[in-house]
Formats: C-alpha cells, sequence, structure tokens
C-alpha cells in the first residue's frame, strides 16, 4: 500500500502496521466524493485485514446529505476494527456524537482529546482483538 495520499478533503498516512490516520483538512462541505475517497484510501490500507482508523481534525466540517449516505453505506463494509476521533472543541464532539446516531458503526468508537490518548485506546483496542484470536 501507498504510506499516504493527500485528498482535497483529508491527508492520510500510515501511523503502524494496521493503524491509520486519517488528518482532516479544513473544507467547506464533505461530499459523497470525499466519504467514498476516504474509505478506499482505508480499503487499500487494510490489505485485507482489520483496521485500526484515527480521525483528527481541523474544525467542524459540515457533511451534505449525500455524504452522510455514502458514510453509512460505506461503513457496512467490514473492514474497520475500531476507530478514534481526536476532538478538542465541544461544539465539534457534539457534531460528531450527533453523525454517530445515525451512523451506528459496526466496531468501537472513542471520542479523545489528544492524537496521543487516541493512538494508545487504538492500540488497546488492537492487542484486545489479538487476545481473542
Amino acid at each position: 500500500m501507498k504510506e499516504s495520499g493527500d485528498f482535497p478533503a483529508f491527508t492520510g498516512h500510515c501511523i503502524d502496521d494496521g493503524m491509520l490516520h486519517i488528518a482532516m483538512k479544513k473544507v467547506k462541505r464533505l461530499t459523497s466524493k470525499d466519504i467514498q475517497q476516504i474509505y478506499d484510501f482505508l480499503q487499500k490500507g487494510s490489505g485485507g485485514k482489520k483496521i485500526y482508523v484515527l480521525i483528527t481534525f481541523q474544525g467542524f466540517i459540515p457533511m451534505s446529505d449525500d455524504a452522510m449516505v455514502e458514510a453509512k453505506r460505506q461503513g457496512k463494509n467490514g473492514f474497520q476494527a475500531a476507530g478514534a476521533y481526536v476532538v478538542k472543541n465541544l461544539a465539534l464532539r457534539i457534531g460528531i456524537k450527533f453523525f454517530l446516531n445515525f451512523y451506528k458503526p459496526r466496531y468501537p468508537i472513542n471520542i479523545l482529546g489528544t492524537k496521543a490518548e487516541a493512538i494508545a485506546w487504538l492500540q488497546k483496542q488492537k492487542k484486545a482483538r489479538e487476545r481473542e484470536k
């Protein structure tokens, strides 16, 4: 897999084996194409295995209606093992929680205040999953 990618709405790169970072850029609105690019990047990075995803934001990014539909559709693909969002802003935290009420992913998600906390949580999730095997 290409270890990094730069797209209009985000930059993605590999943090660790099986762990990818999606750094959202400051854009006016996420479209279904942006969501599709995120999931394509994650799927290529998964290498056919479950992956752990860190997502960071520079600020609030509204999603178009078609982007929400695409995110819900793509979320059913099953290659994500866990997701951690780094959100310092309370309003953004509320926005993400609101979206997750409709999205309801099939994997654990945590919203944390720092990148270090998020990576530690993802590593804990990864170790727990490895112990289950």
